[in-house]
């Protein structure tokens, strides 16, 4: 039987027992058909894995006994923000559940010009909620110990930079992702099915973003962001370790 790693926003010290989120219990109990004595691993985001021991589960009351904490390492040394155009259906949930596999550092979903997505309010806050909970569900699989933070979806113009270098992906752009220098910290942007519009590039370059081309073909907004964080982590990152 595979070991089980889940998330849960609770204190991990060894040696001692711990009641789990009822949303963490739920699913041990009632989704992975777990029972007391068998063996998991939880962490809570802080960067450490503790191995546990189910000691009693009932309904949406799960309590573990602590028995070891571990670091992890499975951070990339380049930190990536994921600067995504809100995509429909679908294809949201796909690329950030891909985007925290390949260890992308947070996730600004933004509103933009050629984008066909509305979102405000309750229903704004709702999509966030279902987003961050596929990125957790992303470190429960992939092995991260920190969880992305995924931002709440707003209008591009509404939105704070990182600080870091900022790269926007244009299939007319005279230079090549590949060509350039970006240190350990960058923000990529990639656009809607549309592209970014002109207003969107006037607010991305003066935010000090700079155009890159990303290979000869024009990729879907939920393709390209997946595979230039792929080139990034192999260039820069930890993919070649």
């Amino acid at each position: 039987m595979r070991t089980i790693r889940l998330f849960s926003p609770v204190e991990l010290n060894p040696d001692t027992e711990v009641d789990l989120d009822p949303g963490a219990a739920h699913r041990l109990g009632r989704v992975m058909r777990r029972r007391p004595g068998d063996r998991i691993v939880v962490f809570n985001g802080d960067g450490r894995d503790a191995e546990a021991e189910i000691v009693a589960l009932s309904g949406s009351t799960c309590r573990v006994r602590i028995e070891a904490s571990v670091a992890v390492d499975t951070e990339s040394p380049l930190v990536v923000d994921l600067v995504q155009a809100v995509a429909k259906g679908d294809k949201m949930d796909w690329l950030i559940q891909k985007a925290v596999e390949l260890g992308v550092h947070a996730i600004h979903p933004v509103l933009t010009e050629h984008g066909d997505v509305r979102l405000d309010g309750a229903r704004a806050e709702k999509r966030r909620t279902r987003w961050q909970e596929i990125a957790v569900s992303a470190c429960e699989q992939c092995g991260r110990a920190r969880v992305p933070e995924v931002g709440l979806p707003r209008r591009l113009a509404d939105w704070t930079p990182p600080k870091a270098v900022g790269l926007m992906l244009d299939p007319g752009a005279e230079r090549a992702l590949g060509q350039v220098e970006i240190g350990t910290a960058v923000a990529l942007a990639i656009g809607p099915e549309g592209g970014f519009g002109s207003k969107d590039r006037a607010i991305l370059e003066d935010a000090g973003f700079r155009a890159v081309r990303f290979g000869p073909r024009v990729l879907r907004t939920e393709t390209a962001g997946a595979a230039a964080l792929a080139v990034l982590q192999a260039r820069f990152g930890d993919l070649d370790r």
